[in-house]
């Protein structure tokens, strides 16, 4: 996962291989949708984030203890923070996320898949497989920098 400038603003690339583990984040999804809490997704195994990029996903209706923004729905920019993100949906938009990403899941082409809304959300989302290789992480040069 890396956060990079993009000509229409600020893009979140989950990128893999051809035999990433898409269905992870289908799995993550669903269990937004099924237990309306939150998870860090720079945290799960199956991510490997770069240029200190973090995401806090989260159900409009969470649990004490996640962020007081849960009621806001979409993905926004920490303020204090511009590599931090909190990622706010409904269970229902968690659920259809889930099947958004079904064809990554069940295909073996190459492809991506655009998550979020553009221009509302604070950056576009976006989940690729087999389109990039690690030879994009070469231009970062530390945990405090945007790729090009």
């Amino acid at each position: 996962m890396c956060l990079v400038e993009a000509s229409d603003g600020l893009r979140i690339v989950l990128f893999g291989p051809m035999d990433a583990d898409i269905d992870a984040l289908q799995r993550s999804f669903v269990l937004l949708s099924r237990d309306c809490g939150y998870l860090q997704l720079e945290r799960q195994r199956y991510v490997a984030a770069f240029g200190g990029v973090r995401i806090l996903l989260q159900c409009s209706v969470s649990p004490k203890g996640a962020s007081n923004h849960a009621s806001r729905k979409g993905l926004f920019k920490n303020t204090n923070d511009p590599f931090q993100f909190e990622w706010t949906l409904s269970a229902e938009d968690w659920d259809d996320l889930a099947a958004m990403i079904d064809g990554l899941v069940s295909s073996d082409d190459v492809g991506h898949q655009y998550l979020t809304r553009h221009p509302q959300d604070d950056a576009t989302l976006v989940v690729s497989r087999g389109e990039y290789s690690d030879e994009i992480l070469k231009e970062y040069d530390g945990p405090d920098s945007y790729g090009s």
